[in-house]
């Protein structure tokens, strides 16, 4: 029926161009007409700009619902992915809570940051690709501060592991750990400043994708 009709249209616009070349052409005074040949140059000037104007307003028409589709895809996605972003907030968050108690000095300090690195190894800092790239509709760098903010907290916990064995003990002294504990919390908070407005993004998004289907 959508082909049809589509059909259907090419053809008015081609009608209303000939019959307003021939009313052109005719009208006493309108257009100055020598004969069938004028007449015809006409109609088929007015029928070219009409075909034009069909064209284009059905390649906006196609593209705002391609830019619909894509974001009513990314509410989806928003709505399925917002509460493990914030999960993993949350985990990186204690993590970074944990590193700023070190940084302050505290009995057991081997013992306590191997607690560190046990939880850190057991956060998922991932995105899927696909995951992010459905996203990408969503206003305001949402899947670039998501995707720069769990990279940067992955860096973090691969040097948090890479300086927890046994010789960070040995060859830093207690005032340089604490700064790196300071620094290694520092980071996580930064990376915060972009996940933050990324998630708020996604609970707008995810809470709109209701909305607009409670409508429908």
């Amino acid at each position: 029926m959508d082909e049809a009709w589509k059909d259907w249209r090419y053809w008015a616009m081609l009608i209303i161009g000939l019959v307003a070349g021939w009313i052109g052409s005719t009208w006493p005074g309108l257009v100055v007409a020598n004969g069938a040949k004028s007449w015809w140059d006409i109609a088929t000037a007015g029928g070219t700009v009409a075909a034009v104007c069909v064209a284009l307003w059905q390649a906006k028409r196609a593209s705002f619902a391609f830019q619909e589709s894509e974001t009513r895809r990314a509410n989806l996605v928003a709505a399925a992915v917002g509460h493990l972003v914030a999960q993993r907030m949350e985990a990186a968050k204690y993590v970074a809570e944990l590193l700023e108690l070190l940084s302050d000095g505290t009995d057991d300090e081997q013992k306590k940051l191997g607690q560190v690195v046990a939880h850190f190894q057991r956060i998922d800092l991932t995105l899927p690709i696909e995951t992010l790239m459905a996203l990408a509709p969503l206003p305001l760098n949402c899947a670039d501060n998501l995707a720069a903010g769990l990279g940067s907290i992955d860096a973090t916990r691969n040097d948090i592991l890479l300086w927890s064995a046994d010789s960070f003990f040995d060859v830093q002294s207690l005032q340089e750990r604490k700064k790196q504990y300071l620094d290694w919390s520092y980071s996580i908070d930064t990376a915060f400043v972009f996940m933050c407005g990324g998630l708020e993004i996604l609970q707008t998004s995810s809470n709109s994708g209701l909305r607009r289907k409670l409508r429908t």
